[in-house]
């Protein structure tokens, strides 16, 4: 059976985020078609918390401390290449390049961007905050984007964006596919929901709709706000408003999204596709999200999710859609069909099989 190694300092097997939800769906669907091989760089306390992992994937560990060594990687990954064969080779993020280094040429070379960080930055730069993680020029990374041999990319925007920069035949558009659920549409709204780990661009959003939406909303029947996800770690200390709970990071997102009859996403900066969303869509709740949420979605015939960009706009838009259940009912079809027709496990990752399988 073929081979596929997976480079990542991410500890994804805790989906407390998108992106480790992300990586966690591409791992599962490449262990049905494949052995899955992880070198993992992190701290061994995230392993104590591995399982439930198909017996197709298997996780080496290299220690991540303060000042790894870049060569020490390099090498270990390069003795375990030259032991055994691997078709190809995915490298979770465009910081750990470096271990372009160590792949063979006869190994493909894949690498998942998840966001084009250079964007990212230029958004986070626009809010004020300034502080990268990675900071590159669309120079510098679209210049490492040119060293594999295929690049994915999580949102049609970003594909697009890097096809006028380099190769249109290295470039692969591998969107998320979510667990799609079909939901009851209850009579009257009792709760809505904001899901969200504690990512600078979340804490903005519901901060600016904590001042900006939900204390003007003065009907003292409204529903209550609930707030699920690492961001309540970030919110703990701070007086809340009227009927908001906090409720922490859930396992059971299927019970959550039972629970809630809305889902708000007011988020105003950062980049690639927001996961919450499609999950949101997936589990066929009405949205509600800024045109910078919607950035990374598919275009759709129907309106699925609604758009909301000012404090007044977003204000409006949840109070008619707690107050019409036909409202709601119609997204949330849409949503269905949406979902299901550009966000099913084939079209998302059947091109990754077709390449790793050809």
């Amino acid at each position: 059976m073929t081979k596929i190694l997976l480079i990542t300092d991410l500890p994804f097997w805790h989906q407390d985020a998108g992106n480790k939800v992300r990586v966690n769906a591409l791992v599962s669907y490449l262990s049905r078609i494949s052995h899955v091989t992880i070198v993992f760089l992190g701290h061994k306390s995230h392993l104590f918390h591995v399982k439930n992992l198909d017996e197709r994937i298997h996780i080496i560990h290299l220690e991540n401390t303060d000042s790894y060594d870049k060569n020490r990687n390099i090498h270990a990954v390069n003795r375990l290449l030259s032991n055994e064969h691997y078709k190809a080779c995915i490298i979770e993020y465009i910081h750990l390049s470096y271990f372009l280094k160590a792949i063979p040429d006869d190994t493909l070379t894949i690498l998942d961007t998840h966001d084009i960080i250079s964007d990212s930055n230029k958004s986070f730069n626009e809010f004020g905050f300034g502080n990268f993680m990675f900071n590159l020029s669309s120079e510098q990374e679209f210049k490492i984007f040119s060293l594999y041999d295929h690049v994915m990319f999580i949102t049609p925007h970003d594909c697009e964006a890097a096809g006028k920069m380099m190769n249109k035949k290295n470039m692969v558009l591998v969107p998320h596919p979510p667990l799609v659920m079909e939901r009851e549409t209850r009579e009257s709204v009792k709760k809505v929901g904001f899901v969200a780990s504690d990512y600078e661009p979340n804490v903005d959003a519901i901060l600016w709709f904590f001042s900006n939406v939900w204390s003007q909303w003065k009907d003292k029947d409204k529903p209550e706000l609930l707030i699920f996800g690492n961001i309540c770690h970030r919110l703990a200390t701070i007086d809340l408003p009227e009927k908001v709970v906090l409720r922490g990071y859930v396992t059971d997102t299927n019970a959550l999204y039972e629970e809630i009859d809305i889902v708000v996403n007011p988020i105003r900066f950062g980049a690639g596709l927001k996961i919450k969303n499609i999950e949101a869509l997936a589990n066929s709740r009405p949205l509600l999200t800024t045109s910078h949420g919607a950035k990374g979605l598919r275009r759709n015939e129907k309106p699925c999710f609604i758009i909301a960009d000012d404090e007044t706009t977003f204000l409006n838009e949840l109070i008619r859609l707690s107050k019409h259940q036909s409202h709601r009912l119609a997204l949330s079809n849409s949503a269905l069909e949406f979902v299901s027709r550009f966000y099913g496990e084939e079209a998302c990752f059947g091109i990754i099989k077709n390449i790793v399988l050809s």
